[in-house]
């Protein structure tokens, strides 16, 4: 049998138990075989504002008890019938297919959530990577994947890492290749990335999954702002490529553009690249709905116009870029005339591509 008798502690005006007017009194328990009394030394408040108990019992102090044990009775810790002992050995190995590393020492260490608490933590050093990481005991018991931090998303923990998955992240990282191959796509752990278009580091750091689903960091530099995804990789193939372009080309650059801007003008081979999205080839909603009809019209007029200017039909080129995924943008430009136009000068478009990271 368990329970506690609680008639005894002040009540406030709801008749609720009042723990901050209960220093010094007395509650009577049941335990199982133990009985006796518990004495409330002070009352405090822990960090959601719940209140803490000092508890004194058979000559010890027990800080910082949640009044709800006391109040349900769950009076394991403050009976010593919790197991304290740690339940790993020092020099004891954990090897399997997903983890492999030793527990080197141990320790009791203060709880972040409240730093008058403590529990059992164990430092392992992970055969691997060779980093050591102080941890709760009871993170390196389950045969989860690796608990070391460092390597846990590696690929050799049989996970492909981003550098095999994702190469358009790479110039994201400031460590490049190397620092990339340390991580998977979808991991919820915040770097510091490096703007791959102006080369600041930005001072916020972010998760990798929010960089693979955004494909932006969020820089404030002006081929960051305002610029969509496909247009950002269109660009960097042709900066990796060592082409001059004119982007958002005008009246400015082209006289006979008239009130039409072209996304991107190579001068050199006389093509126009056109990044068309999803608003081009479907009905929006929202703000962008009922623009399907002058989206096309548009579209027409300023294919038209290039032509009667002098820019060849199978130069002036509309990459469909419905799907803002690196896959699908890299399909339609080796499907496009544009790697039959660059071949000449500039080698082999696939292979080219492939180097580039699209």
């Amino acid at each position: 049998m368990r329970s506690v008798d609680l008639s005894g502690l002040p009540r406030d005006a709801r008749h609720f138990i009042a723990w901050n007017q209960s220093e010094g009194f007395d509650v009577p328990f049941q335990y199982d075989d133990q009985q006796g009394l518990l004495t409330i030394l002070r009352v405090g408040k822990g960090n959601h504002g719940e209140a803490v108990l000092d508890i004194r019992y058979a000559g010890r102090i027990i800080p910082a008890v949640p009044a709800s044990s006391v109040k349900h009775c769950i009076l394991g810790r403050i009976l010593q019938t919790r197991h304290f002992d740690f339940v790993t050995s020092l020099g004891q190995r954990f090897a399997d297919a997903r983890r492999d590393y030793t527990i080197i020492d141990q320790r009791r260490g203060r709880l972040k959530s409240n730093p008058r608490m403590t529990q059992r933590e164990v430092l392992i050093l992970c055969s691997r990577c060779s980093a050591k990481t102080w941890m709760a005991e009871e993170r390196v018991l389950p045969p989860k994947s690796c608990a070391c931090g460092r390597c846990r998303y590696s690929p050799l923990s049989g996970k492909r890492s981003i550098a095999q998955t994702d190469r358009w992240m790479i110039p994201f990282f400031p460590g490049g290749e190397d620092e990339a191959r340390q991580y998977t796509r979808g991991q919820n752990k915040k770097l510091r990335f490096r703007c791959p278009y102006c080369g600041n580091v930005r001072e916020k750091a972010i998760a990798i999954a929010t960089l693979h689903h955004t494909h932006s960091i969020g820089c404030a530099c002006s081929w960051s702002v305002g610029r969509s995804f496909p247009h950002r990789l269109i660009k960097s193939v042709l900066d990796y490529l060592g082409i001059h372009y004119i982007q958002e080309a005008s009246r400015k650059e082209l006289p006979w553009a008239q009130s039409f801007s072209y996304d991107f003008y190579l001068p050199d081979f006389g093509v126009i690249l056109e990044a068309h999205g999803k608003q081009h080839y479907e009905e929006g909603t929202g703000y962008f709905k009922n623009t399907l009809k002058k989206n096309k019209v548009n579209d027409a007029q300023k294919r038209k116009l290039a032509l009667d200017h002098g820019i060849a039909a199978e130069r002036y080129l509309e990459i469909n870029c419905k799907k803002s995924e690196t896959e699908a943008i890299k399909a339609d430009l080796l499907r496009s005339s544009l790697s039959q136009i660059l071949k000449c000068q500039y080698g082999p478009w696939r292979n080219t591509s492939a180097s580039a990271g699209i």
